[in-house]
């Protein structure tokens, strides 16, 4: 299932990129792309971490996941829109 429109990415995706160490919500964004456009998929994102008894970084919004991954994954246009 798709979970992140904007990126195309599908829980697959997300979950392989736990099982391969991300642990958190911005290490997920870093692997697949998802929860940096607009946000929608964040909800699904944190679920999936909170069932494997990972931190889901409630407070971050998506501003906050492209200021910390600005430079490593996102293009210059991205970090800004």
């Amino acid at each position: 299932m798709y979970v992140c429109h904007c990126r195309v990415v599908n829980d697959r995706q997300i979950a392989e990129a736990i099982a391969c160490g991300a642990t958190d919500v911005c290490a997920v964004a870093d692997a697949c792309g998802a929860g940096i456009r607009c946000g929608g998929c964040l909800p699904t994102v944190r679920s999936m971490l909170a069932e494997r008894g990972l931190p889901t970084d409630d407070h971050l919004k998506v501003a906050d996941i492209r200021a910390q991954l600005a430079g490593r994954y996102l293009a210059a246009d991205e970090v800004s829109a």
